[in-house]
């Protein structure tokens, strides 16, 4: 099996964007075929700004993460977080320094996120 993985031809208009999807491929004459490139442009026109959205199926593959960034709202693994910030009763987990940053200097901003 073969992996697609998609970006959005204006990404480098409005930023990074990239939809991922697992399955079958075909190559021919240097150029693929399949319906998992095509899911995974998609998915890449759907997403937002600096967004990656991935098939419930690619998302199972990767496992379960403990935690999600309430800044960015990416998922991380708080035990291998760049970067964590005790608030209140809760300590928050960020993927960045620029997001425990932004978090930060607003926190109630984001409190009902996490």
């Amino acid at each position: 099996m073969s992996r697609g993985l998609g970006a959005h031809k204006h990404a480098a208009e409005r930023g990074a964007v990239i939809g991922i999807a697992e399955g079958p491929v075909v190559e021919r004459e240097g150029r693929y075929f399949g319906a998992a490139l095509n899911l995974t442009a998609r998915l890449a026109a759907r997403a937002a700004c600096d967004e990656i959205l991935c098939t419930a199926e690619v998302a199972r593959a990767c496992g379960q993460v403990d935690g999600v960034d309430p800044v960015c709202r990416m998922h991380l693994e708080p035990d291998t977080a760049p970067a964590r910030l005790p608030f209140g009763d809760t300590t928050y987990y960020f993927c960045s320094l620029a997001c425990a940053r932004t978090f930060a200097q607003a926190p109630e901003n984001y409190q009902a996120n996490s």
